[in-house]
């Protein structure tokens, strides 16, 4: 009785093996996945500066719709604090992402969005404490999902990237343009429409089977010439450099958990003049 229960513990206990492809692919931390995945994923990034430190989160969920496609929703919330705790909650986004491949191991991710102005801290008056919380999150996120927290602009967003995966070594590179509409609050922002540039590189290298480590690059930058700009050309662009682990762990066959931890620090101002450090925590359910 008790060595055919040990063994059915034991047979439960066990997790499943992992599929190689799984495993061999770094998955990112800013630039987008090389192939559509139904997933959820709680990606949470702590950033400190001189004097003030704000936790924003952000909420991805969808499916693969087809072979090749995929559609999601993402969301944001921002807990901020300098000499008070500020709160908001960001734009909601609509997303797609089609990935052919184009050679063996080789894939091309086409990617648009559009970001909607539901966001705290928006209209004519709005409240200072989101409104503050919202500007935070910006370098929080390293300046790479502004299209969230721009609180009185609708975003369309549209990019393309190139990805490889061989032989446990990831290899990607994506940019992408983001035209801001604004839909209400003239009289804070003043700025009727922004165009903006992000881009990022990602190289990852499989090791001990279930585990990735990475080093990636995000630069951000205005193509128009917004009030931010206007009032402090540093904030022109913006350039995050760091890297991180990142595990692989299966729940059942279909089923993969791929948490991270990553830490990413500015290279150049304003977020290197104010001293951002940022920490990364994410968590993927990939279905």
């Amino acid at each position: 009785m008790i060595l055919p229960l040990l063994m059915a513990v034991a047979d439960v206990a066990a997790p499943p093996a992992l599929p190689a492809a799984k495993t061999e692919y770094s998955l990112p931390f800013a630039v987008r996945p090389w192939a559509p995945p139904t997933l959820a994923r709680f990606d949470t990034a702590h950033a400190a500066d001189e004097g003030q430190r704000t936790t924003t989160s952000t909420l991805t969920a969808g499916a693969r719709v087809a072979p090749d496609v995929g559609v999601y929703f993402r969301g944001a919330f921002t807990v901020h604090a300098k000499e008070t705790v500020n709160t908001a909650l960001g734009n909601p986004a609509l997303v797609a992402l089609f990935s052919p491949a184009v050679a063996p191991r080789v894939r091309v991710p086409i990617f648009a969005a559009v970001a909607l102005p539901l966001g705290d801290g928006g209209g004519d008056v709005p409240d200072v404490r989101a409104r503050a919380a919202m500007a935070s999150s910006v370098y929080a996120r390293q300046a790479m999902d502004s299209a969230l927290f721009a609180a009185n602009y609708t975003t369309f967003a549209a990019g393309a990237g190139l990805a490889r995966v061989a032989n446990g070594l990831t290899l990607q590179v994506e940019a992408t343009v983001f035209q801001l509409l604004r839909s209400r609050g003239g009289a804070v922002d003043r700025d009727t429409t922004r165009t903006n540039l992000t881009s990022g590189a990602h190289i990852g290298v499989a090791f001990l089977g279930f585990l990735n480590v990475s080093v990636e690059v995000h630069y951000q930058r205005w193509l128009s010439t917004p009030a931010p700009v206007r009032q402090d050309d540093s904030a022109r662009d913006q350039l995050t450099v760091g890297g991180g682990l990142r595990a692989t762990v299966a729940i059942d066959e279909t089923t993969v958990v791929r948490p991270g931890i990553g830490y990413f620090q500015a290279v150049d101002a304003p977020m290197a003049s104010a001293a951002y450090r940022i920490v990364q925590l994410d968590l993927p359910i990939v279905f």
